[in-house]
């Protein structure tokens, strides 16, 4: 495929999408204060004051903390670790954009898989409601004083190619079925169900997609475990999911609060006592990045609080939350159930408003639990037990990157084992040290998330994109454009004013008259030089100025330009008249006259184009 069809291609995919729309579909508040711009939390690194900005007339977005920048092509390739052909063609297939690119070695049909992920959540949804009332499946959900409608259950038959039947019937094929994980493919050839006689559970994106499922055991002659969850894929990630996430982003966000819980059935008891702001991570530890995605969701003072069972088990989860999660140290709180009661047996034991009162009442933070479980468990009655209470509490504290919320740790282990306040300081930043120097880096090879060269080969732009870096002119000539890109009242007084933009930018300024409400680079013959100039970090504030700002902005910018035009031009003359005496010297007096008559010559020249 030519460079220019998929250029088009491109420009067309973000012609489709509002990136304002789509960012915050994915569980980022963005609130506007500009015209086109928006605001919030950046989900590339943690912070408490939001600087992520998004232009919708640039359709890009730019984070004054950490520099993250570029357009919805870039955002998704971050956000889910995808190639940029990947991310292309998973954004075209979700807006219904055929693609014909060979260049993609891409086997992965994100719309087909995502269609038949939704028939297969149908599929165990209606095979649950065909169940009979005293079904093992029901009676796994009545057992806990739940009720079916507490959640989207699903069934999976008893029967081994129920659902692979069921797939091919709708036309799917068995590759696609084998890629989604949800069939298996026998040694002798033949398909199976990857999930039978198993209540299901469905595992959603943000966005409310199907992307994979949990089933739970329900007869003894099952031998896998308890739960049997969807192995990674092109759409699931256990590393990144969230069960309930789609349902408990919008409450989460209004209470600035979101519950973390070990299990579904812990997620339908919240729900079933009123909290759908509550999420269970997917067969694995709670893992970074499912902190922050639940830290965008809450806000810079929200609240991360998990849910953990009153047992050693439970404990020993606080702490490992604790050691792999430091960035949600200051947000990250703990509730403990009774021990040998998870959030369902409480429930169950105690009512439903009970549950809500008691996990609302009974929130500690996460620092403190872990510290107060360590004192618990700690001899502080004698010398070798403290001594081993300090060890453990600097074991722990050495995780803590917030100064203020370690210096209270450090007073507190201070506190409780007699020792003073410059011990434990030292003892921390040994463990540190320590902690530091076990860590390795393991390099793994790294998907290629950049974008394919579209340049024109024809055409050499190195040369003018540096003097654009460099010079001065060329640089406020492109921040001119740039200005007069943002309203279209501007754009006319740039074509008109082309005598102070170099020749080699006068078409793209002209291109300007053409475009609509977006400015999308694609479009534009030189996407280079259009990349570079339309980029969020080329002029980064133009997303917090007002438009009185901006306005003023491009008034210096062209008076600036004028002057720095002229300064050229008396330079370039001065030049040439020196030229022109130095090499008359046999005849200066015909030297000085051609050179008066130059002069005089491009004088009315200037005084014309004023």
């Amino acid at each position: 495929m030519k460079n220019f069809d998929l250029k088009s291609v491109i420009a067309n995919v973000k012609e489709a999408y509002d990136i304002e729309n789509y960012i915050s579909q994915d569980g980022i508040v963005l609130k506007n204060f500009g015209r086109n711009k928006y605001r919030g939390l950046c989900p590339f690194h943690n912070e408490k004051t939001p600087s992520f900005t998004v232009d919708v007339q640039f359709q890009n977005y730019y984070c004054f903390g950490c520099k993250a920048n570029g357009d919805i092509f870039t955002y998704v390739s971050q956000s889910e670790n995808l190639s940029f052909f990947e991310a292309l063609k998973m954004l075209a297939e979700n807006k219904g954009i055929e693609l014909d690119l060979d260049e993609t070695n891409d086997t992965v049909d994100y719309k087909s898989l995502k269609e038949l992920s939704r028939a297969t959540a149908k599929f165990f949804v209606k095979q649950f409601r065909s169940l009979d009332k005293d079904h093992p499946a029901w009676t796994e959900i009545l057992n806990r004083g739940l009720s079916p409608k507490t959640l989207t259950f699903g069934y999976s038959p008893e029967k081994r190619t129920a659902l692979y039947k069921h797939l091919k019937d709708q036309g799917y094929s068995d590759d696609l079925i084998e890629q989604s994980g949800v069939c298996r493919k026998s040694d002798n050839g033949s398909f199976y169900d990857f999930w039978s006689g198993r209540l299901m559970f469905i595992i959603s994106d943000i966005q409310g997609n199907p992307i994979g499922f949990s089933g739970r055991k329900l007869y003894d002659s099952d031998k896998r475990g308890k739960y049997v969850n969807s192995s990674d894929g092109p759409l699931f990630n256990k590393s990144t999911a969230l069960f309930n996430l789609s349902r408990a982003k919008k409450e989460a966000g209004s209470e600035n609060t979101i519950f973390v819980v070990e299990g579904q059935f812990d997620v339908a008891a919240f729900n079933h006592s009123g909290l759908n702001n509550v999420v269970a991570s997917s067969g694995t530890a709670f893992t970074e990045s499912q902190g922050k995605i639940c830290q965008r969701l809450v806000g810079p003072s929200g609240k991360i609080v998990f849910c953990f069972d009153g047992d050693s088990a439970g404990v020993q989860a606080a702490v490992r939350a604790f050691e792999t999660l430091p960035e949600l140290h200051s947000s990250a709180y703990a509730v403990i159930f009774p021990e040998d009661k998870d959030p369902c047996d409480y429930m169950l034991d105690n009512g439903k408003d009970e549950l809500n009162s008691f996990v609302k009442s009974n929130q500690i933070s996460l620092i403190d639990f872990v510290l107060k479980s360590l004192e618990k468990e700690s001899d502080l009655e004698s010398a070798i037990g403290r001594t081993q209470y300090v060890k453990k509490a600097s074991d722990l504290l050495s995780h803590i990157k917030n100064k203020t919320l370690l210096e209270n740790a450090i007073r507190e282990v201070s506190l409780n084992s007699l020792a003073s306040y410059e011990t434990i300081v030292s003892s921390v930043k040994k463990s540190r040290e320590k902690l530091q120097s076990s860590r390795t880096v393991t390099k793994t090879d790294e998907k290629d998330l950049s974008r394919p060269d579209l340049k024109d080969d024809s055409a050499d732009y190195e040369e003018l994109l540096e003097l654009i870096e460099n010079d001065r002119f060329y640089h406020m000539a492109a921040k001119y454009i740039s200005l007069g890109a943002r309203f279209s009242k501007l754009r006319k007084a740039i074509i008109e004013k082309d005598i102070i933009i170099p020749k080699e930018m006068r078409p793209l300024a002209q291109e300007l008259e053409t475009m609509n409400k977006e400015i999308i680079p694609e479009k534009f013959e030189n996407l280079e030089l259009a990349e570079t100039i339309f980029a969020p970090d080329f002029l980064p504030y133009l997303n917090s100025f007002s438009d009185k700002e901006i306005v003023e902005q491009f008034t210096y910018l062209r008076k600036s330009l004028s002057r720095e035009k002229d300064k050229r031009w008396k330079d370039n003359l001065t030049s040439k008249i020196t030229r022109i005496l130095d090499e008359g010297e046999s005849n200066g007096i015909e030297a000085l006259e051609k050179a008066l008559k130059i002069e005089k010559r491009e004088l009315e020249k200037m005084s014309g184009r004023e």
